[in-house]
Order: C-alpha cells, then structure tokens, then sequence
C-alpha cells in the first residue's frame, strides 16, 4: 500500500483492532486508508491511515485504535449524543461546533482511557504532541489538559504548559486557564449534558468559527499573510503555504474554508477571480432543478461559498447572542410516532428524557399548542432579497446578513421556505426545506444588473395565494420601475400574512418615499453599512 517501510503490516494492524474489540466487546469494522488526515470513527467504521502504520510502533498504533473505538463504547457513543453536542454548542454561542465536539469527544474518551489503561495509553497522546512547535491555541489548549490529566492520574508527562506558554497564542487566557478549569468539569458529579454545557461556554471563544486569535500578530502587523501554521489536517491550500503548515492534529474539516474566511473579510462578495468567479451556472442549485440562472450570478467554487457561509453564520450567533434565543419554553411534550413530519422530532428534548433516540419508543415532539405561535410548524416564510448592481458593497453584505438570519430562524421552526433574489430578473428557488441549499444560495450570490422588485414579488404572490398565509422580508434598496405596480402587488402580498420591508437608503427618492406611503408593511429604513441582522432576527423571531 505503501513504499515507505512500514513499522507495522497491515495484518498486524488487523490482530491489533481484533483485540482492541476484545477487549470492549464490540463489533465494527476496520480499513486502512491512503490519507494524511487524522485516524477516525465514523459510525459502524474505523479508519486508519496508512502512515501511522509507518511512523508508530505497535504499542502506539494498538492505543490509536483503543481511542477510535473508545468513540463507540465511551462518548458519544451513539451518534444522537454527537448531535445533542453540537446541538448545545450552537446554542451557548459556539459557532465552530463540529469542531467542538470532536475534541470534547476526543478529551472525554481519554480521560477514561487513562484511567484504564495508564502510561501505556497516554504514550499515544506524548507520541502525537512530540515536536509540535505551532501556535494554535486550541491543540495547545488539548496538550494542557492533557498534562492535568496525567498529573491527576500520576502519570509521566512531558510539561506541555511550559511549551504553550513558549509556542501559542495567548497561553495565559486561550490555554491554560481553560484546560485547568475543563479538569475540574470533567472530574464533577455533573450530568453529561451539563459538563458539555459548561465546556461550550467556556470554549466558545477559542472554537469560534473566525479563530480570531489563531493568527501571528507580527507578522500580521507588519502586513504579512498571517500565520496559518497546523491549523488543519492536509487538504487543497494556498499557494503560500509550506508542505509542513498543512498537518494539525485537530481535526476540522472545513479548515480551508475557515482560513479563507478569516484571510478575506470581504468573501461574502468575492470579486477575486483566483479564488472564486461569478457563474450563472452554480453546481449547488442543480439539486433544486436549477440550471442557467439568468442575470443573477454566484461564486463558483465550493470552498468560498463554505467561507462565505461561515462567515454569515458568525455574525448571525453574534446577533442571536446579542437579542437572545428565539421561542418560547415548551413545557408539555408529546410523542413523536411514526407518520409524524421528521422535522417535528425534538432530539435534544427526548435525550434530556430518555437518554437516547430510538422512534417511535423514545421519541418526543412539541404539542401543536405549545409551538411557537409565529411561523410555527409547517409555517411558510418568503425571503426576497435585492442582488441588483445598486447594492453592491456593504448593503449586500448586510442584505445577506440579515436574509441568512431570518433564514436560520425559519429553519429551527421547519417553516417552508421560498427564497427569491432579484435585479433586472428575478430567480425564485423551489420552495421547500433544503436550507443547506438555500443558505449556500445567500451566501454565494452576487450583485449586477438593474433593480425590477416586481418581478419577485410576483413569483412570492403566487406562493403566498397557493399556501394561503405566509410571512413575508423584503430587502432592497428601493430603486425600482413599475413603482405603482409594485405597491399593488406588495399589498396584495400584505393580505397574506406579516410583510416586512427593510430599505436600505441614505437619502430618500420619489420612488422609495411614494413606495414608503403607500404600501401596508411595517417598513424600517436603514442607512447603507448598517447592520440590521438584530430587526430582522427579532421580526423572524415574533
């Protein structure tokens, strides 16, 4: 497989994971793989890497597959446990949580194996940290815990908090407090959920999906490209990185993304054609039916749109964080039984009841009188957004702010959606709840052409009239022809359910001042670069 000498067979690796699944009583299957990522489980699998084959003796590829399959028999465990942890890292203000609850899994799986197994086992942990001289603050944030751990349990280990304090970023606040205090929450009597709700909040700054402090500060200072050192596993990468910046023993899989995100703060409209160029037509509404899209353009690449995503999705947490959560408490439940819509099913509720999933037995949804009473379930939300050349700049950044927030909302409730975005032309995506689709769609549109709202709000008014009540946002700045025929169909719209106007102006027109006296929606007038993602929440919200 390889043509590097290897330390240890394949069938070696074999005998290893059958008495590593001994030794648990579990029954799952293995592979060994060509990768330069991290070892891994995945439900019902484990993944090995050939270079650990390569690199590591026995013993430490024996303790490489004792964490993977501690995955499976000691947290999560089940895969509803890997959701309810991102589930409340999300809601205590953690916008990286796929990464959250990997090394969560990952600190709480050794632990307990450090406790059964000993020296032998944290050799594992010594032999990946050994030469790391990065500054991610998060592996650096592991390695201390780490150290606390073996010191706890009396263990040999090398003084990982002394070599943070040399290499990461900010040791005194991102490192070494957190890994003292995360200790203590691993050692409490606490619930499971309780101990995850107390990491989410204390780690929510270092696993945000900016990193905002993952970055040289000098070299940045002195307008360098900032230091990406480890902070991801090998991956496609810009061409200013080095072979040896590409390995982290973090696992993210959206790195890249992530690193682009914070290297341009202006990718929610790339307008860089070595990184993204605008296409009519994107691979990711193909799934919808969509092929040519007309006059309306969006990025092309996979990576930027998944930056550009991030990046909304951060500022959304930030404004949630700001107004608070959206809903009221539920205080009677139901159960959730076969023939029930999927999205009514409410995961995190039945954990906290049952401990675990299995429908129709342990299975909890909300009664329909304790749902929210806006929107609410099988609710119908029309979001039109103006993509015309005049919005170029901040206003289609805080346009697409603002959209993807209100689509957020729409998507805790499991309102159906009908997305519409509009210049000369208007594009009005199949309704539906394909808000992984639709969040995309937000993120990676452009701005060109010239500004014709009436169009849009033809295709919402046929919506709206087959539904029969929908709530409606309308985003634009106002500069439109058909103004008269545009206030008929607006009102039209009206007689369906809340319709919400925010215009983006920093002086009035006739047409957005004829438009402003006439159309019955409540309207907010908002300058250009201000945001206004916290109006829209709290209207999504209400």
């Amino acid at each position: 497989m390889s043509k590097k000498q290897l330390r240890v067979t394949p069938q070696e690796a074999e005998q290893l994971f059958t008495q590593v699944l001994k030794e648990f009583g579990v029954l799952l299957d293995f592979k060994i793989v060509k990768s330069n990522e991290s070892a891994s489980f995945r439900w019902g699998l484990v993944q090995l890497p050939i270079y650990y084959l390569e690199k590591y003796p026995a013993k430490i590829v024996k303790q490489v597959l004792r964490h993977e399959v501690g995955h499976r028999v000691i947290f999560p465990g089940k895969p509803d446990w890997e959701k309810l942890t991102m589930v409340i890292a999300a809601k205590r203000g953690v916008t990286d949580p796929e990464t959250f609850s990997n090394i969560v899994a990952d600190l709480i799986v050794d632990y307990e194996m450090m406790k059964k197994f000993g020296q032998e086992y944290f050799e594992r942990v010594v032999a990946v940290a050994n030469g790391y001289k990065g500054k991610d603050p998060r592996f650096w944030y592991m390695l201390a815990t780490y150290q606390l751990m073996a010191e706890d349990l009396k263990l040999k280990t090398p003084n990982f908090i002394e070599k943070a304090k040399k290499y990461s970023i900010k040791p005194d606040k991102l490192v070494i407090p957190k890994a003292k205090e995360t200790l203590k929450i691993l050692k409490s009597t606490a619930s499971l959920e309780s101990k995850i709700e107390q990491l989410a909040e204390l780690l929510k700054d270092l696993f945000h999906s900016m990193y905002k402090h993952s970055f040289d500060d000098k070299i940045r200072k002195y307008g360098g490209v900032p230091n990406l050192s480890r902070l991801g596993p090998m991956m496609p990468s810009p061409n200013f990185m080095t072979s040896d910046d590409k390995i982290n023993p973090v696992r993210d899989p959206q790195w890249l993304s992530h690193m682009i995100a914070l290297l341009d703060r202006k990718v929610v409209q790339c307008r860089d054609e070595k990184l993204c160029k605008p296409t009519d037509n994107p691979a990711f509404l193909k799934q919808l039916g969509i092929g040519y899209t007309g006059d309306i353009e969006f990025m092309d690449g996979d990576v930027m749109i998944e930056a550009a995503r991030l990046s909304l999705y951060a500022r959304y947490v930030e404004a949630l964080e700001r107004i608070g959560a959206s809903g009221t408490k539920v205080e009677e439940l139901e159960q959730w039984t076969l023939g029930d819509l999927p999205y009514e099913l409410r995961v995190e509720e039945t954990m906290r009841i049952y401990g675990e999933v299995l429908p129709p037995v342990f299975s909890l949804k909300y009664s329909e009188k304790e749902e929210p009473s806006s929107g609410g379930k099988g609710g119908s939300v029309i979001i039109i957004v103006d993509v015309s050349g005049s919005m170029s700049g901040l206003p289609i950044n805080r346009a697409k702010e603002a959209a993807f927030s209100i689509l957020q909302e729409a998507k805790k409730r499991g309102d159906e959606v009908m997305l519409v975005f509009f210049s000369g032309y208007a594009l009005a995506l199949p309704p539906g709840r394909d808000y992984d689709t639709y969040e995309k769609a937000i993120a990676a549109v452009l701005p060109s052409g010239g500004t014709l709202l009436s169009r849009a709000l033809e295709h919402a008014l046929m919506y709206a009239s087959k539904v029969g009540r929908a709530t409606t946002f309308v985003i634009t700045d106002a500069e439109t022809r058909e103004v008269q025929y545009t206030i008929k169909l607006m009102n039209e719209l009206a007689k369906y359910g809340k319709t919400v106007v925010f215009w983006i102006t920093s002086r009035g027109s006739s047409v957005s001042e004829e438009l402003l006296k006439n159309v019955e929606a409540k309207v907010y007038i908002v300058p250009p670069g201000q945001p206004f993602t916290e109006e829209a929440l709290r209207e999504a919200q209400w």
